[in-house]
Parts: structure tokens; C-alpha cells; sequence
């Protein structure tokens, strides 16, 4: 029975490190017959193992038959397996060191080899996808972000407004159409308002590129971002308009043609008790410099409304009741307010806080301050009620004569209170800053001080001259102490006693009379010795000695008159000098 020939089996092979499958050439084939021979007759030489060159001509391959049942097994290092084929006793041993010049060769089965290249196509199927897809997405995301270079992104808000997906040319077409029918309206404290219309005054739109250069700002490949957050952005929007028909637009409002009634601040009052902060009143008196500041600025910003009260477009006070400063000012002043100075005078004159609240003000910092002529108009009124010097005064000599007493001369030395204005002054503006509470004398004139407050402010103890009785008395207490005729001055302009209120300035025994000095001769007019005088005045009165006289009383002074002084016998004068001391008033009269 002959054989049937099998055909040759397709050796595949698997390369050990790129894992690709190869078939084996003729020359491979037939060299593994001839070896397969030599096998069967016997020889126990070792057989060749086959050189097979891999698709790359560098690796060496153990070849297994395609469709054979044996299994092949491939050696990764330097160990073989041997595969043996079903109902087959003969082997096929490959050894990656036999194979000369080889790196590692894997053998697989045709099954393995199938679903080797099974896994691969599917492999390459899915890159292909996953490119394609890619590159589609790419595609569509640089197609959005070259849209949004020349538009705004979305949820992009300008100004207020919504400008998804605009373009700057759209922006600002938008923004031209709100400038031509803007109007603003003026609103006036009470509800009144008025209109300026963009129309009126010439207003447009600049185009500035404003839009653009936001664009430009914007990242346009952040476009899917935008999508879940907003972008809010401000951009001053450019006007142009004629600044003359504005001007006469203000200039024209209603309500700066009303009566402007300024408002007040509010400030301390005096509520009888104590300073306490006035409420300020509002008047219609405009700020014009800030209402024209505030309506230039609402058209260029395009607002709809300008409210002046809102705006502090009206004079409104600069102090309110809530001011810290005026409630300092109310603290301060009712601070001065403590003060007290009680004036011990025939009655009892109390300067308090009923007084010196009227000389508190504040100025237009708030700062207080003290009404310096109110104070010094106070010390007029206080000195002209208890300053005598310089009064006429009215009383009723002790033998019942009415007689009316002029002032003393008070360069000569006159008689009679009188307060020290200046500085009295000084003293109250102490008192009150110091919050004082006292009792004590106003400040009098050097020597300008009475006996007592009151009329006649010479007491009970005085020295009397009636000149047209010509005679004198020595009061005591009220009572006579001493009484006697006089000769007073000759009753001429030049030598005539004169009559007012004085005091005794000084005593003095032995003393010379010296007259005043005759141009004539360059003498003085006389020179007279006497042994007891006091003085009356500075210019020279006083009374004295005068034993040269041929008696007194009477009308003698109108032959014998003296140079002004009062004359009195020596005996006269030796007992009344005793009696009166410096100081002593005297009231000399007609």
C-alpha cells in the first residue's frame, strides 16, 4: 500500500521579543527534512537545529507544523520543551542554544497565533477610534475658542447688561442706541423732578474701542469655564455732549430759581437749665457747584435718576444733633456754666450761669467761645450801677438841707467807687474756666474805693463844707463831732474852692504852702507857713491854719477868699487835726 504524501506543513513561528509570526522558506523546510532522516536511520548524531531567519534577519525560530497535534514548547533562556505530537513517539526538541546567532524564539500554535492577531486588530481598531474622536473634539473646541476671540464668553455682564455671545461692534452699537435715548431725571427734595434729554444737549456715544480691548483681556480657550460661573465687568462708557447747552440746562432747573433759604446748623442752647444741642433745619438753598459736579456725572455713567437730597446736592447744614462736635461744645460750655461770683455790694449781685450763658457761643468749628464785648458790656452796665466817682450825688445835710454834690475831680483826687473793668475782665474769664464758685469785691481803680455802697457812699464819718454857709462840721458816726466857721476860696474861676466829693490824702504839721509860679515874676504867688494841714486835693486844697484872716464865716471869703483852700482858725484846726484820720471823706458843697 503506498504511502500518502502529506503536504508540507506550514511551519509558523513567533519572534521570542517582537511576538511577530513567520512562515519558513523552502530552503528551511527541505533542511529539516534531510536532518529528520538522518534521525530515522540510526545515527545518533545530533541533530542540526534548523536556522530559520526571522522577517527582521536576526532571530533564530523553532518550528512547530501548522495543523500538528504535538504541542511545541519554546525555551525563553536556555532550557527546550519537548513538544510531542498525539499517537507520536518522536520528538522535536528546539533549544534557543542550539539555534545559533538567535535572540529567543517563542513557537506557538496556530490557535494562539490566531487570537494573537485576533487582539492586535482590535488593539488598532480602538486607537484608530480613539484618534479620529480626539481630533474631533480638538477640532470643535479651537472652532469655539476662535468664535469667543471675537465674542464675549458666556454669562459675560457689561455694565448691567448681559452681553453673552456678543461682539464688541454689537457692544457697542447697544451702547450707542442707550446714549441717544437717555434722559436723566433730577429729583427735588418734596417730589418735584425735571428731565435733561441726551438730545437736548448734543449727547453721543464715543467709540473709544472700549469692547475691544476687553475682548482682549479674555482668554477665549476658557470658553467651557464660562459656562458655570459669571463674569461681571465695568467699562466708563464715553459720551461727548455740548457743555453750553448743559450749562444753560442746569442753569435753567426749577430749583435753583426758588428762594434759596439756607439751612442751619445745629448748636448749643441753653434750656434755663443747661446747653443742649438745637436741631439743625434743612433750607432749599442748592449746592449749585455740586448739583452741576453730581448731573455731569450721572449722564456720563448714564444713571437714570439723580436724587439732590441723596446726592448732597443741596447746602445741607454741616452739624447735625448727632454730631460729636456739638455735643463737646454743649459739654464744655455747661462746664462754664458752674461758675458763680458773688459781688458783696449794698446788695448782693450774683453772676451765674443765667448770665454766662448768654456769653457762650460757638464759631464754625464748633470751638467755644466767649463773647468778649457781651462780658465787657455786662462790666459797663455793673459800673454804671455802682461806681460813684464820677456820679452827682443827692443827700440832706444834718440841719436838714437838701443839697446835690457834684463829683470830685479825680485827677484832683475824687471820691467814689470805681471798678477796674480791665481787670475785672481778666478775673471773670478765670472764674468761669475754672468753674469757680466764690464771693468777693469786683476789682476797683487804684484809691478809687468808698465807705460803703449806696447813697451817699461816704458813711457816717465824713467832713462837711457848706460853701455858701461857709462853714464845716466833722461827722461821726452820724453824729457832730465838730463843727466851725471857714473862709473858703474867693469865689472866682481861678481861686474858688471846688465843690465834690474828696478824701483827706494826707496830714502833716509844719508844713509850707507853696503857690503856683506867676510868669510873670517866675515866683510863685505865695509862700505861706502853716502848722497843720490836710490835703484835699493834688492841685493844692486843704484845710489849714490861717491866723492872717481877720475872722470867719460869713461873707468874708468874697474879700478874704483864698487860693481855693479851706481856712480855719488855729484853734479850730488844733482840735479837729487829731480827729480825722487819712482817707476821711469829704463832701464839699453850695
Amino acid at each position: 500500500m503506498s504511502k500518502k504524501k502529506l503536504p508540507d506543513p506550514d511551519i509558523i513561528y513567533l519572534d521570542d521579543e517582537t511576538e511577530e509570526e513567520h512562515k519558513d522558506t523552502k530552503d528551511d523546510v527541505a533542511r529539516r527534512k534531510k536532518n529528520h532522516g538522518k534521525r530515522q536511520g540510526g545515527t545518533t548524531k545530533k541533530a542540526d537545529s534548523p536556522k530559520v531567519t526571522g522577517s527582521k534577519g536576526t532571530s533564530s525560530k523553532a518550528a512547530i507544523p501548522k495543523g500538528s497535534s504535538s504541542k511545541a514548547a519554546v525555551s525563553r533562556a536556555t532550557s527546550s520543551k519537548a513538544a510531542t505530537s498525539k499517537g507520536s513517539s518522536s520528538k522535536a526538541t528546539a533549544s534557543r542554544g542550539e539555534l545559533k546567532g538567535t535572540k529567543g524564539v517563542k513557537a506557538v500554535s496556530p490557535n494562539a497565533a490566531s487570537k494573537e492577531r485576533r487582539g492586535s486588530s482590535n488593539w488598532k481598531k480602538w486607537a484608530i477610534g480613539g484618534g479620529v474622536t480626539l481630533g474631533i473634539i480638538a477640532l470643535l473646541y479651537g472652532g469655539v475658542a476662535f468664535y469667543f476671540m471675537s465674542h464675549f464668553l458666556m454669562n459675560t455682564e457689561i455694565n448691567g447688561y448681559d452681553f453673552t455671545a456678543k461682539s464688541a461692534a454689537e457692544a457697542e452699537e447697544f451702547w450707542a442706541e442707550q446714549v441717544k435715548g437717555y434722559a436723566l431725571t433730577v429729583k427735588e427734595n418734596g417730589g418735584h423732578a425735571e428731565t435733561i434729554k441726551a438730545t437736548e444737549i448734543d449727547m453721543a456715544y464715543k467709540d473709544e474701542d472700549a469692547f475691544d480691548k476687553l475682548l482682549q483681556k479674555q482668554n477665549a480657550f476658557l470658553w467651557p469655564a464660562s459656562y458655570f460661573q459669571d463674569t461681571k465687568m465695568e467699562v466708563p462708557i464715553e459720551v461727548s455732549y455740548d457743555e453750553k447747552k448743559l450749562a444753560q440746562k442746569i442753569e435753567n432747573l426749577g430749583c435753583l430759581k426758588k428762594e434759596q433759604i439756607p439751612s442751619v446748623s445745629a448748636y448749643p442752647k441753653y434750656d434755663g437749665e443747661k446747653f443742649v444741642p438745637e436741631k439743625e433745619v434743612i433750607g432749599t438753598a442748592v449746592n449749585t457747584e455740586n448739583l452741576d459736579k453730581k448731573i455731569r456725572e450721572s449722564m456720563e455713567e448714564l444713571n437714570p435718576m439723580l436724587d439732590m437730597e441723596a446726592e448732597d446736592c443741596y447746602a445741607y447744614p454741616r452739624y447735625t444733633t448727632e454730631s460729636p462736635e456739638v455735643q463737646k461744645a454743649c459739654d464744655d460750655m455747661n462746664t462754664y456754666l458752674r461758675a458763680s461770683i458773688t459781688y458783696k455790694m449794698d446788695t448782693d449781685v450774683v453772676l451765674d450761669k443765667d448770665t454766662i450763658s448768654t456769653w457762650l457761643s460757638t464759631d464754625e468749628d464748633m470751638n467755644v467761645i466767649f463773647s468778649e464785648d457781651a462780658i465787657k458790656a455786662w462790666l459797663t452796665e455793673f459800673g454804671d450801677k455802682y461806681d460813684t466817682y464820677d456820679k452827682v450825688r443827692n443827700f440832706t445835710t444834718p440841719w436838714g438841707k437838701a443839697a446835690e454834690v457834684q463829683p470830685g475831680k479825680v485827677s484832683w483826687g475824687g471820691y467814689g467807687w470805681a471798678v477796674d473793668e480791665g481787670s475785672e475782665f481778666n478775673a471773670i474769664l478765670q472764674n468761669i474756666r475754672d468753674g469757680a464758685v466764690v464771693e468777693r469785691e469786683p476789682a476797683y481803680l487804684i484809691g478809687q474805693r468808698a465807705a460803703v455802697h449806696g447813697n451817699p457812699d461816704w458813711g457816717g464819718t465824713y467832713l462837711e463844707v457848706d460853701i455858701s454857709a461857709q462853714h464845716m462840721w466833722y461827722m461821726k458816726d452820724g453824729q457832730i463831732a465838730f463843727e466851725c466857721d471857714v473862709i473858703t476860696g474867693l469865689p472866682n474861676p481861678a481861686r474858688k474852692t471846688p465843690d465834690g466829693v474828696y478824701r483827706v490824702l494826707e496830714k502833716c504839721t509844719d508844713y509850707t504852702m507853696t503857690g503856683n509860679i506867676d510868669p510873670a515874676t517866675g515866683e510863685p504867688e505865695y509862700v505861706s507857713h502853716v502848722d497843720y494841714w490836710m490835703r484835699v486835693t493834688w492841685g493844692g486844697v486843704g484845710f489849714h491854719d490861717a491866723t492872717w484872716q481877720p475872722g470867719f464865716g460869713g461873707e468874708l471869703y468874697k474879700t478874704y477868699g483864698s487860693h481855693g483852700c479851706i481856712n480855719m482858725s488855729y484853734s479850730s484846726i488844733q482840735t479837729l487835726y487829731p480827729m480825722v484820720e487819712v482817707g476821711t471823706p469829704i463832701v464839699i458843697h453850695y
